[in-house]
């Protein structure tokens, strides 16, 4: 269960953050996460300590906590899935989900919207308009867990992604930030 402590060490690194629970889903095979709040708001204000914090966590009844990607909460994450892209694109903040899949977390530079499956490949990328969920979160016995945690180091996306993203938009014959529709993507995996 996350705590205040665990809560406020992520607000007061400027993560906007919001209670979710994660769950097995045996219809799905997978892990589910489900916001516990509204989340939206999120993307554009912090969470308040006083209210929203202490309202949330005092009392431990959530099993993990969301962080929204984007410009507020100054990063953005590519989701890893398949182990032999784990090199591809490294980072120093790097987590590994309740699943076993990476998160690769990067600082937010410019808008880029949720992409899922790039170009085919198993990547998928949580920018504005999306979240990720962070260490500390667990269901039963399985954990999100930190593998590098060194937000001192935080670079921008690497320049292969960016060119990764590019060649999906030639592709796509538009530009993909734009275009992709992401509300209900958002609502499952990692």
């Amino acid at each position: 269960m996350i705590d205040f402590k665990t809560a406020k060490e992520y607000l007061d690194f400027g993560l906007s953050i919001f209670p979710v629970n994660v769950y097995w889903s045996e219809e799905k095979q997978k892990f589910e996460k489900q916001p516990m709040v509204k989340w939206e708001p999120y993307q554009y204000r912090l969470p308040t300590e006083e209210e929203e914090l202490h309202q949330w966590f005092d009392r431990p009844q959530y099993n993990a906590i969301g962080c929204t990607t984007g410009k507020l909460s100054r990063i953005v994450a590519i989701d890893i899935d398949d182990p032999k892209n784990v090199d591809r694109f490294p980072s120093s903040v790097v987590s590994q989900t309740i699943s076993g899949r990476q998160h690769h977390i990067f600082k937010w530079t410019r808008e880029i919207r949720n992409l899922e499956a790039i170009n085919g490949e198993p990547l998928d990328f949580r920018g504005d308009g999306g979240f990720i969920v962070l260490p500390g979160s667990s269901c039963g016995d399985k954990a999100y867990t930190w593998i590098k945690k060194d937000f001192s180091k935080l670079q921008p996306l690497p320049q292969d992604f960016l060119d990764l993203i590019k060649d999906a938009e030639k592709r796509a014959n538009r530009p993909l930030n734009l275009a992709i529709e992401v509300k209900e993507k958002i609502k499952t995996g990692d």
